[in-house]
């Protein structure tokens, strides 16, 4: 996530009996994109779905340009999901 970022959560398994959330960023810093891991690697097996919950904020940039932001690498666009706000 890039600097329209609020929130992010990551929950592996959804739906399952052992479904736990292991990752929950109520409020997101930009910083954290390269250097957050998680305290015990998290082990994942071909076929498993991991859900990733991203929220997003435009008024964390109140002197941006409105524009739609889309999928892709640069700084002004997100690489999660497209928002909707």
């Amino acid at each position: 996530m890039h600097t329209l970022g609020k929130s992010f959560r990551m929950d592996p398994r959804p739906g399952h009996p052992d479904e736990k959330v292991v990752l929950d960023i109520p409020t997101w810093n930009f910083d954290w994109q390269l250097q957050y891991q998680l305290a015990t690697p998290l082990r994942v097996h071909r076929g498993e779905t991991v859900r990733i919950s991203c929220s997003w904020d435009r008024s964390l940039e109140p002197n941006r340009p409105p524009k739609y932001i889309m999928f892709a690498e640069g700084t002004e666009d997100e690489i999660a999901s497209t928002p909707t706000r």
